[in-house]
């Protein structure tokens, strides 16, 4: 960032992985409180349960626009499947531009599943739990555990829903209800990306 000017980095990852259901519950555990379980699963005697990425590319560019990036995982992609025959998962920030991009450069594939990256889902809940709760708050790490959990489970609309009553019905400062209108249009804009559960239940990766 130079004098009110910003060049974007633009990454992407092309990788091959088996499916791996994973429980909610044991995966918003890992992401807010990877401590916590790593300790249960040693205590279980559990082996690391996380899919292992195959075959990985990886992209970056600081001149290619957002298309030509994306190309070039494409290309990547008709490479490892050329006849469109396995599952095709793309994973994507919030920018609603990629989101806009992604359907239309990918349309020939028969199987295809956008999903939102969880950890910027993760990202918003901190922003939200920072807010009402105070950073590095106990109380804050449980209720994002809380909301997380809820989330995978694929309960998009009650998360939004409880924010909303935060927001309407307690009595806040105005940083705090801006920072609230802004994790609960996050997630509206993005809650046909957020199918948490049936991506979870399929196996497939969802960060």
């Amino acid at each position: 960032e130079k004098r009110q000017k910003k060049k974007e980095a633009l990454v992407g990852v092309s990788y091959t992985v088996d499916p791996k259901p994973r429980a909610p519950e044991a995966l918003a555990e890992l992401l807010v409180d990877p401590e916590a379980a790593r300790g249960r699963r040693r205590r279980d005697h559990v082996t690391d349960e996380a899919p292992r990425a195959q075959q990985v590319r990886r992209v970056a560019s600081l001149g290619r626009t957002k298309p030509q990036v994306m190309e070039l995982i494409k290309a990547d992609a008709e490479r490892r499947d050329p006849q469109h025959r396995k599952p095709l998962v793309i994973l994507l920030d919030g920018a609603l531009g990629l989101w806009r991009l992604a359907p239309q450069l990918f349309k020939p594939w028969k199987r295809v599943t956008c999903v939102l990256d969880i950890l910027h889902v993760v990202g918003y809940l901190w922003s939200a739990a920072n807010a009402l709760f105070g950073e590095q708050s106990k109380a804050g790490k449980r209720w994002v555990q809380q909301k997380l959990t809820e989330l995978l489970r694929g309960r998009v609309g009650y998360v939004i829903g409880g924010l909303r009553q935060i927001l309407t019905k307690q009595r806040l400062r105005k940083s705090v209800r801006e920072t609230l209108a802004k994790v609960i249009t996050f997630f509206h804009n993005h809650r046909r990306w957020m199918q948490y559960d049936a991506y979870l239940a399929a196996g497939l990766p969802i960060g």
